[in-house]
């Protein structure tokens, strides 16, 4: 998802995005092309959603929200944050099962992967605490 942002105090000819980490290789690409094409500076921000969502709120900049789940957005609309018109789905996040060459747990399911000595912390990460009630 990604948004506009309420307000912007921006001057310059410079776009100003606070954008989920996990979205940062692709986010940096697309910036790279547009300020080559368009002649306007962009400024990223990468941290976690809701990191970039309060950093956002008390800088009172910004231009472009993009956390990487939909429940940042949710608290961004009810915050006023973000423009609630302007939000637009730009991608979606898949997460993948990756193990040891030649599988050596043998995990092939989310319930192998649930096992207690598979995973060390699976509240680190925002997908973790979503796959955990899977």
């Amino acid at each position: 998802m990604i948004s506009g942002c309420i307000e912007n105090n921006n001057k310059e000819k410079t776009i100003i995005v606070f954008c989920g980490s996990v979205s940062k290789p692709a986010i940096e690409e697309a910036a790279k092309v547009f300020e080559e094409k368009e002649k306007i500076k962009v400024e990223l921000s990468f941290g976690g959603s809701g990191t970039m969502l309060s950093n956002m709120e008390i800088s009172r900049k910004g231009d472009l929200y993009i956390p990487a789940s939909p429940d940042y957005m949710e608290k961004a609309k009810r915050e006023k944050v973000v423009d609630p018109e302007s939000i637009k789905i730009i991608s979606y996040l898949v997460p993948a099962i990756i193990v040891q060459k030649g599988n050596p747990k043998n995990i092939k399911t989310l319930e192998d992967l649930a096992r207690s000595y598979m995973v060390e912390n699976i509240n680190c990460q925002k997908i973790g605490r979503s796959e955990a009630t899977m």
